[in-house]
């Protein structure tokens, strides 16, 4: 009986496993995804020694943040939105 269910359990997974390959490509990501990782590799090149700069980076008020945040980012998604 042990047995059985050893058996049973390997190609549960390896069933499981296999099905994982026929997944198809993520299509929930919009076109510029992983643009930010590029322009910030291409900074990088541009000024390899950007990480031995340590000063802290210039910040603003939180409530300048959030306006812009609200402003800019949440106008864009619910036009996006609407548009679908």
């Amino acid at each position: 009986m042990i047995y059985f269910r050893l058996v049973f359990v390997s190609l549960l997974l390896v069933s499981a496993t296999a099905m994982t390959g026929c997944r198809t490509a993520a299509t929930h990501l919009s076109d510029d995804f992983g643009a930010t990782s590029a322009r910030l590799f291409s900074a990088q090149v541009v000024n390899p020694e950007a990480p031995a700069d340590r000063t802290a980076a210039r910040g603003m008020p939180g409530y300048t943040g959030v306006q812009i945040y609200n402003d800019t980012y949440l106008e864009q998604v619910a036009k996006e939105t609407a548009a679908w």
